[in-house]
């Protein structure tokens, strides 16, 4: 497992209290008004990928889509 793989892994799980990517995706989209899925097919993802990263580790090139879609940066997606 690559360095990035494994620190994406990392940041996916539950590490001192932070939520898990797919939920905290998930409640940006609430806070939008929008539905996840929406959000996946704009930027051309497949259709329930978001909800299976809270168990997969996202790749970095779909992290990038979904943040320029929020207008954040990759960070702000795996921080609280």
């Amino acid at each position: 497992m690559s360095i990035l793989a494994y620190f994406l892994w990392l940041v996916n799980k539950k590490i001192g209290g932070d939520k898990l990517i797919g939920t905290k995706i998930a409640e940006l989209c609430k806070a939008k008004g929008v539905a996840v899925s929406e959000v996946e097919r704009t930027v051309g993802l497949s259709n329930g990928l978001i909800r299976k990263w809270d168990d997969i580790s996202p790749r970095v090139d779909s992290l990038k889509k979904v943040a320029d879609y929020f207008g954040i940066k990759v960070d702000d997606l795996l921080t609280d």
